[in-house]
């Protein structure tokens, strides 16, 4: 099993994406995540529901205390002063691998 997080998210500024962008990338940082799906963690700006200041993110984690914790940060950080734009959405994914099954939704939250 692998415990995702994926979403797409817009803001009004781009300081906001890349403040909420690298807090993610920075909480990525020493946890293991998945690769052998060949679906690499990827976090990167990108145009989303016709706003350049967005970011789209895949993070295929093997531990899921560090999927939870990441995702318990990342609510909290989208909270208050910079909470996205409407349209954008975050998921929460526990995923089998090598086995051809569906991803579980947990959470999803659509903004």
């Amino acid at each position: 099993m692998i415990f995702v997080i994926f979403g797409f998210v817009g803001f009004n500024t781009a300081n906001k994406r890349d403040t909420i962008m690298n807090a993610l990338i920075n909480d990525t940082t020493g946890k293991q995540t998945y690769t052998g799906s060949g679906a690499l963690t990827q976090i990167g700006p990108m145009l989303f529901d016709g706003n350049l200041n967005s970011f789209g993110a895949r993070i295929e984690y093997i531990n899921q205390t560090d999927r939870d914790t990441a995702w318990t940060d990342l609510k909290n950080a989208l909270s208050g002063p910079n909470a996205p734009l409407q349209h954008s959405r975050i998921r929460n994914l526990d995923c089998p691998f090598d086995t051809g099954g569906s991803c579980v939704i947990n959470e999803q939250i659509i903004f």
